[in-house]
């Protein structure tokens, strides 16, 4: 197909693939704003359930006088981690030109497209319910016409919410990441427009560990998760469900 073609297409289409753009530029910002709020309230709900189930009073004055009764028991020190995943992602947007950001001529959206993604975790365990630190993560999908492949880096936080209120569910977490990135969408068969650009990345998950191995005074934890990670900027937005394997590295405990 001729880029005059595409073009063609492209500008018949123009105001509903407009509209469609707009639609996913919205709901990015609703997911950034719900996992802002998600987490703010998990934060909240692990501290009162912390002041409900922990003990006070007399427990507190001999936690003083022996501070070996304020020892962790669950996450501690360095957090180090890999994630694998597999599904399904779209994206759609312009190449990354401003002449050309807008332009019905050159939007490029693409069908459902498999494929993987995995992740690196570097940080620290705050608490038994909060680890913190950075990521970086790499996506590449494809379909019959489309391929993409995107990556991002910036700052992840790890929650455990269930430690004190639900002993039993002490290793299922939740996670958010929030970074910068970079996206690419191509076209397999010649013809149409690609598209590309920086943009905010944003991921929000569940996971659930399951300790497997102890190694120099650490351990190790292996289990599912289960994620969706959207980027978007004026040239390009996507998304992506994945579902996938963590393995961790705690360094105490």
């Amino acid at each position: 197909m001729s880029r005059r073609r595409a073009g063609a297409c492209a500008t018949s289409a123009g105001p509903f693939v407009a509209s469609v753009a707009g639609r996913v530029r919205a709901r990015a910002r609703v997911v950034a704003l719900v996992t802002f709020v998600a987490f703010a309230a998990l934060m909240c709900a692990s501290r009162v359930a912390q002041a409900q189930f922990t003990e006070s009073g007399a427990t507190e004055r001999q936690r003083k006088a022996e501070p070996e009764l304020d020892k962790r028991t669950l996450r501690s020190g360095l957090v180090l981690s890999l994630m694998l995943g597999w599904g399904v992602s779209t994206a759609a947007g312009y190449p990354n030109n401003s002449n050309e950001i807008g332009d019905p001529a050159y939007y490029s959206a693409s069908n459902a497209m498999v494929g993987a993604g995995g992740g690196l975790f570097v940080g620290g365990a705050l608490t038994d319910y909060l680890n913190f630190g950075f990521f970086f993560a790499s996506q590449s999908f494809k379909s019959h016409d489309w391929q993409s492949r995107a990556t991002g880096f910036g700052i992840r936080v790890e929650a455990f919410p269930l430690v004190y209120a639900f002993p039993s569910l002490k290793n299922l977490g939740a996670f958010a990441d929030f970074g910068i990135g970079s996206a690419k969408l191509d076209v397999v068969a010649s013809g149409y427009p690609e598209a590309s650009g920086v943009q905010s990345f944003i991921g929000v998950g569940v996971m659930y560990e399951f300790p497997i191995f102890h190694l120099f005074g650490g351990h190790g934890v292996f289990g599912p998760t289960l994620e969706y990670d959207t980027a978007f900027s004026t040239a390009i937005s996507s998304g992506a469900g994945l579902l996938g394997v963590r393995l961790a590295f705690y360094g105490g405990m």
